[in-house]
């Protein structure tokens, strides 16, 4: 009997307890909202650790000018990694081309050759006036100077569209994957269409005026890739037309019932398809601890839909207006993140395959990370993003790992322009130049 009225009193506190998603997340699939981790959540709401040091819930006006100018910068970047994307494997096929067709001499006679280079010659053109436009902040979407190959054979004039460069450049990249690539290409060379980005949504709704919102709200966690920005962590499948929980966006439940986790975001307050109001960027907000000292950050997480260093900036100082404790961030993770020297907090209660998606900057837990900076993979990447200065990797030019010495002997030809015959001289001491064949 005590038995039964204890599981009756047990089964209450659960009843009142239980996560509940309201009406408005009705869009989210049961396999998400009924899951067995909000069943047993022992409260009736998320508990986050922020209002612990002054970081309530807020929101606030800020300048549309600015955003405008961040939107188009965020343009470039796509535009960008879609080249760099591209690029790569369009090398490779060159370089088989050259090889079954190309003279002995090196020199170049046949045409398919000469039209597959100069695509990625305007390619790397484009690439480069892209990065001029977003280092001056141009906010324009018209090409600033001419851009051309050597044999002008391909050429855009200043002024022109670079959404519709973009696109020229694509379909001469579709038309070598169609007539050249066939049965040679292992991926596609063929770019994502520049205007269904999230990068240009969000510059196309600029005009409107602006708030940043920070929250630990259900719904906002939810929605955080569901409101107008898409990424791996999406529920809903915009090809499919489904919405599910799959191996990977079921990391969502971790960011959800994190204690340690809210979202920033920059919204018009305009309404995405009944999920809520309109992400434009946001980023997770993580609360982290220093791996030398303890002390905790908040700590900005990677921006979406695409690094902004603009964006990165002012939802830091918003969020330092709140916070008692630091705000850093991961920043471009293109360039050196602070982010590698805290870690996240761990949490038992939540399985490893529903913790939260980290991107690349974000600290793991203690032993984890501890561990992680002592991998033969860590130190190449530390070494090849530049995060560790030129004279502290000298000596692991002696290192075990191929890869470690390739990593180092790219950084002393780079800023020191060591040649071939000095790096020799630092492997061996004692070679000397007659030594050399």
């Amino acid at each position: 009997m005590k038995y039964l009225n204890l599981q009756v009193l047990t089964d209450l506190f659960y009843k009142l307890s239980i996560i509940k998603f309201p009406e408005e997340t009705a869009w989210v699939p049961k396999q998400l909202s009924e899951h067995k981790l909000f069943k047993d959540y022992p409260h009736d709401k998320l508990q986050k650790v922020f209002k612990d040091y002054g970081l309530d819930d807020f929101r606030t006006k800020i300048d549309s000018k600015i955003l405008k100018a961040s939107s188009f910068n965020s343009v470039y970047s796509v535009m960008q990694t879609n080249i760099l994307e591209s690029n790569f494997p369009l090398t490779s096929l060159i370089k088989l081309y050259a090889k079954v067709y190309g003279n002995q001499s090196g020199k170049i006679e046949d045409d398919r050759i000469v039209y597959i280079r100069n695509v990625s010659s305007i390619q790397a053109l484009f690439y480069n006036i892209l990065d001029v436009m977003k280092k001056n902040n141009s906010a324009t979407l018209k090409l600033p100077t001419s851009i051309r190959t050597e044999d002008k054979r391909l050429k855009y004039d200043a002024g022109a569209s670079i959404i519709k460069v973009y696109n020229d450049i694509n379909s001469k990249l579709n038309k070598v994957q169609k007539e050249f690539g066939k049965g040679l290409l292992q991926t596609s060379i063929v770019m994502p269409s520049i205007e269904t980005s999230d990068a240009f949504s969000a510059l196309s709704n600029a005009q409107y005026n602006f708030e940043l919102v920070f929250s630990t709200n259900l719904m906002d966690l939810v929605g955080i890739s569901d409101r107008g920005i898409s990424s791996c962590q999406s529920l809903h499948d915009e090809a499919t037309q489904c919405t599910r929980i799959t191996q990977m966006n079921q990391q969502l439940i971790g960011t959800i019932l994190s204690r340690y986790i809210g979202v920033v975001y920059i919204t018009s307050g305009k309404n995405e398809s009944d999920r809520g109001e309109q992400m434009i960027y946001r980023a997770l907000v993580r609360q982290v601890a220093s791996l030398e000292t303890d002390d905790p950050a908040i700590y900005v997480d990677q921006i979406y839909p695409a690094p902004n260093d603009e964006i990165d900036q002012i939802m830091k100082r918003e969020l330092q207006k709140h916070s008692k404790i630091p705000v850093i961030s991961s920043g471009n993770p293109m360039t050196k993140s602070p982010g590698e020297r805290y870690y996240v907090p761990d949490e038992e209660n939540i399985p490893e395959e529903q913790e939260s998606y980290r991107d690349p900057g974000v600290g793991y837990t203690r032993e984890q990370l501890l561990r992680m900076k002592t991998s033969p993979d860590f130190k190449k990447r530390a070494i090849a993003a530049e995060k560790l200065p030129i004279d502290d990797i000298m000596d692991m030019i002696h290192d075990s790992s191929g890869d470690i010495r390739d990593a180092v002997i790219d950084r002393l030809a780079r800023e020191k322009g060591y040649s071939s015959m000095d790096i020799y001289k630092l492997q061996d001491p004692g070679w000397d130049d007659e030594g050399v064949n």
